[in-house]
């Protein structure tokens, strides 16, 4: 119901009430004014009595009117705190008047009061009161056990006496490292556009974090620690054709990035090299799969590479020779390798049709120069040789110690 048909209502139904003791006392009032007066002050009685009915009348009109059941609804504290003026002596019919016109208006304030209070308590409860407090637009965003709180700088609820981190300064998206509030209180990683609470003994993965800078405080807005998240470069390899060290095969595979501070190159579990540019060894057929770390910014670096070997190693041996060639490397048989390397060796030529050894060697300064022992001749030309050559140890990430394969004696 609306206000003002409420007000309406409750004047329309209003009555006041009638006293016959009051109207017998201005009788007698008035009997007794006009045995002793003159016909002229009988008259002022009348007019007097015309004016309080005119008064009377006008209040009902008025809170009948819509204008009036408009305006403001005001309680009458002075009314409340003076109710005894309802007792007054009644010694005129003036005073009567104003008696009547006064315990209307408490009536009216009594009702109005009360309508008041009804509507205040009908449009708010006390209990949904705490509904109306704004929600911070910050406290609605959650990041895996992390969620946006009130930035500290703004506002605080409870001051922490102690409180440390031991986090790194500078975290990589990429090393999925933990940030743990090893604390009995929140802390809070304020960014540059918005606010994470970590909560008392609990932990985050810092790559859910978006890169930026931020300032870590604990919830009294003490700085505890900066901190910067930053995205990890992708790593770029290239790799080259197969080189030969020492007589060792080699893969060269280098970093084209930028300079790091720090570089590691690991196989297998061992290291390879600590530089921005390797050399992987290429001793078997197939993928070689070799891991990279460093560090850039304090930003730990990692990743992997896998190098393409398309041949076996088989101590650079050719297939032929020619004892006419001109020149001399070619004059003779020897795997190339074992020129160069620095490890003892036995060579043996085999005749594969009878199994006879026609020809055995152990330093590179003795090559096979196509003479069967057996004879004292040169072999047959075109004619195939086995040879096999055993090592007396193997290089590091070599995968045998003999080698073996076939040779010919050519004419051209």
């Amino acid at each position: 119901m609306k206000l003002d048909d409420f007000i309406k209502q409750q004047v329309e139904q209003h009555e006041e009430v009638y006293d016959p003791k009051a109207w017998e006392s201005l009788s007698s009032r008035l009997d007794a004014s006009a045995a002793a007066g003159t016909a002229s002050s009988a008259v002022k009685w009348w007019i007097a009595a015309a004016v309080a009915v005119v008064a009377i009348a006008g209040g009902v009109i008025y809170f009948n009117s819509d204008d009036a059941a408009q305006q403001p609804v005001v309680a009458s504290e002075k009314t409340k705190e003076n109710p005894e003026t309802t007792e007054q002596p009644k010694t005129d019919v003036n005073n009567n008047t104003q008696e009547k016109e006064a315990v209307h208006q408490i009536n009216s304030e009594t009702i109005q009061n009360k309508i008041v209070t009804e509507l205040k308590t009908e449009k708010q409860p006390a209990s949904q009161l705490a509904e109306l407090q704004a929600v911070p637009d910050s406290q609605k965003e959650e990041v895996q056990g992390v969620k946006n709180t009130v930035n500290p700088d703004k506002g605080t609820t409870s001051a922490i006496s102690k409180i440390s981190l031991n986090w790194n300064k500078v975290i990589c998206k990429t090393e999925r490292k933990s940030l743990l509030n090893n604390n009995d209180a929140a802390v809070f990683i304020v960014g540059e556009n918005t606010s994470y609470q970590l909560g008392a003994y609990k932990e985050l993965n810092a790559s859910d974090l978006a890169s930026g800078f931020y300032k870590v405080k604990s919830a009294d807005g003490k700085l505890l620690q900066s901190l910067e998240v930053v995205d990890a470069p992708k790593l770029n390899f290239i790799a080259d054709e197969v080189v030969y060290e020492k007589g060792l095969p080699f893969i060269p595979v280098k970093l084209t990035n930028g300079d790091l501070s720090a570089y590691k190159w690991e196989l297998n579990g061992q290291t390879l090299g600590t530089k921005k540019e390797i050399l992987v060894p290429a001793f078997s057929r197939g993928d070689v799969k070799v891991n990279f770390s460093g560090m850039e910014n304090g930003c730990e670096l990692k990743d992997a590479y896998t190098v393409q070997v398309r041949e076996d190693y088989n101590l650079l041996a050719v297939t032929a020779f020619n004892v006419d060639s001109r020149d001399e490397r070619n004059k003779t048989f020897l795997p190339y390798a074992l020129y160069e390397r620095d490890v003892l060796f036995e060579m043996q030529i085999i005749d594969p049709r009878t199994g006879d050894v026609i020809f055995m060697t152990n330093t590179a300064s003795n090559p096979w120069n196509g003479i069967d022992k057996r004879t004292g001749e040169l072999v047959a030309p075109n004619t195939r040789y086995v040879w096999t050559v055993r090592l007396s140890e193997k290089a590091n990430f070599e995968t045998k110690a003999v080698y073996q394969g076939a040779v010919v004696r050519v004419t051209y």
